[in-house]
């Protein structure tokens, strides 16, 4: 059984500034939690271009390198694993709603193991945490 994990907030900035900023792989540390390093490794973003994200996770350092698998600004961007321990592919989907904008970040995850008993528990504590990350993103782009 996979884990689909989500959250959405609006942001009161047009939609092509926060696809900016969300979209910003050198970024992503600003507001997503446990990232040490990140960036494209390739020169620029669209389909196929490779990313890396060295995490902190508890007492390990992980290098959760991947690959765009769309890339439609400023509407969407979808991302899938190709190292890492969790094999977890997701994206980000950006609306506008007037001068603001509403953004979805989620994620799919098959989890393997004795993680599989804990699908429920990794939901939630997954949910939280990307409230947590928009809740930042929002006053990042918002005071900008």
């Amino acid at each position: 059984m996979g884990v689909h994990t989500e959250a959405e907030i609006v942001v009161d900035r047009p939609i092509g500034e926060v696809f900016e900023v969300a979209s910003d792989f050198g970024r992503a540390g600003e507001w997503r939690k446990g990232i040490r390093d990140a960036g494209l490794v390739d020169p620029d973003p669209g389909v196929g271009a490779r990313y890396t994200w060295v995490v902190k996770f508890g007492w390990q350092t992980m290098d959760l390198g991947g690959q765009l698998t769309e890339w439609d600004p400023p509407a969407r961007f979808r991302w899938k694993p190709t190292a890492g321990p969790f094999p977890v592919a997701g994206g980000m989907d950006f609306v506008a709603e007037g001068t603001a904008t509403r953004v979805r970040t989620f994620s799919n995850s098959e989890p393997t193991g004795l993680m599989k008993m804990l699908t429920g528990v990794m939901k939630r504590i997954g949910e939280r945490q990307y409230r947590q990350e928009l809740a930042t993103l929002k006053q990042l782009v918002e005071g900008a």
